[in-house]
C-alpha cells in the first residue's frame, strides 16, 4: 500500500475538540468537516480556520444542492479560502430539495470557482456497498466523470469512500475500480471507536447494508458494547498483503467523538497488522 495518509471525519467540532486533536495528531492531519443543511454556513468556516491555526489541515464539505445559485457558491468558496482552506470535500449533498439550480457535485467541478478561490484537491465520494438511492451503474458513471473534470482542469483529486466495516466489499470495490483502470488515490471510510448502537443507526441511514448485517451476526454484539476497527484493520492488511490495490489511505468517521478516536488511533495495544496498516497509510 503506499503512502495516502490517515485522516477523520468529524461534524462541527468545537474549539476545545479541535484543540483536543490538535495536541495527539501529527501536524497535517486531514480533518474532513462534514457539512449540515441545518446550520449556518459561516460555521463551517470557522471550524475550517480553527483546524488550520491548529496546524491540522481542513477539508471542508461543500454540498453543491445547499447553494441557491453560483454567487451563494462564490461567496462560500471564498469564506473557506480566507479561512486557509485548499482542498475540499465535493458532494451533492443530502437534502430532498436543492436550494436553487446546483444539484450535483459535478456541477461544481465544472465551472471556475473552484480554482478562482484557490483549491488544489478535491475528494469526491465513493460506495464501496452501493448507494441506497443511485444504481450502480450511474455510480460508476459518475465517479469517472468526475475524475476527468478535475483533471482536466488541474485540480488533484482522491476518492473517499463512505464507511464500511466488512472489508471484502471494500477490497472488492477497490479491486473494480482498478480493473477499470482507476488509479486515484483511495481513502477507505472506517468508523471510529463507538456503541455498536451507533454504528448500526449510522449504517441503517446511510444504507450500509452488508456492514449492518455483518455486526449484527455477531453474537459478542450487544447495543452498549464498544466496537473498535481493531478487527477491521487486521482483515484489511491480511487483504491488501496479497494484491496490489494502489495508493490508499484510512479514512476514521469519529461516530463516537473526534478525541476518542484520535487517542484510538495511537493506542500501543493496536495488533501487530492493524498498526502495520495504519503506518503504511501514513
Amino acid at each position: 500500500m503506499a503512502a495516502g495518509g490517515i485522516s477523520l471525519v468529524a461534524k462541527r467540532p468545537s474549539p476545545g475538540h479541535i484543540e483536543d486533536i490538535g495536541r495527539i495528531l501529527p501536524n497535517g492531519t486531514r480533518i474532513y468537516l462534514s457539512a449540515d443543511a441545518h446550520a449556518p454556513a459561516h460555521l463551517l468556516a470557522e471550524g475550517t480556520a480553527k483546524l488550520v491555526t491548529s496546524g491540522l489541515r481542513a477539508v471542508p464539505h461543500v454540498a453543491a444542492r445547499m447553494f441557491a445559485d453560483d454567487n451563494a457558491l462564490d461567496a462560500f468558496l471564498q469564506r473557506l479560502s480566507e479561512a486557509g482552506a485548499s482542498e475540499i470535500f465535493a458532494i451533492a449533498g443530502d437534502v430532498r430539495h436543492p436550494a436553487g439550480v446546483l444539484t450535483s457535485s459535478l456541477e461544481l467541478l465544472d465551472g471556475p470557482l473552484l480554482r478562482k478561490h484557490g483549491v488544489v484537491e478535491i475528494g469526491i465520494a465513493g460506495y464501496p456497498e452501493g448507494h441506497p438511492e443511485i444504481p450502480e451503474k450511474l455510480l460508476e458513471q459518475s465517479l469517472e466523470e468526475k475524475i476527468r473534470a478535475a483533471e482536466e482542469r488541474g485540480i488533484r483529486v482522491h476518492i473517499a469512500t463512505q464507511f464500511s466495516f466488512h472489508a471484502p466489499a471494500i477490497v472488492k470495490w477497490i479491486e473494480g475500480l482498478r480493473h477499470r483502470g482507476i488509479r486515484t488515490s483511495v481513502k477507505i471510510g472506517i468508523p471510529g471507536p463507538s456503541k455498536a448502537s451507533t454504528l448500526l443507526a449510522y449504517a441503517a441511514a446511510c444504507g450500509v447494508v452488508t456492514s449492518a448485517m455483518q455486526l449484527r451476526q455477531d453474537r459478542t454484539t450487544t447495543e452498549e458494547r464498544i466496537w473498535t476497527p481493531a478487527t477491521l484493520l487486521d482483515q484489511l492488511a491480511e487483504e491488501c498483503s496479497r494484491r496490489d490495490l494502489g495508493q490508499m489511505g484510512l479514512n476514521f468517521f469519529a461516530f463516537g467523538g473526534l478525541r476518542a478516536c484520535a487517542r484510538w488511533l495511537l493506542d500501543p495495544a493496536l495488533s501487530h497488522a492493524g498498526s502495520a496498516l495504519l503506518k503504511r497509510a501514513d
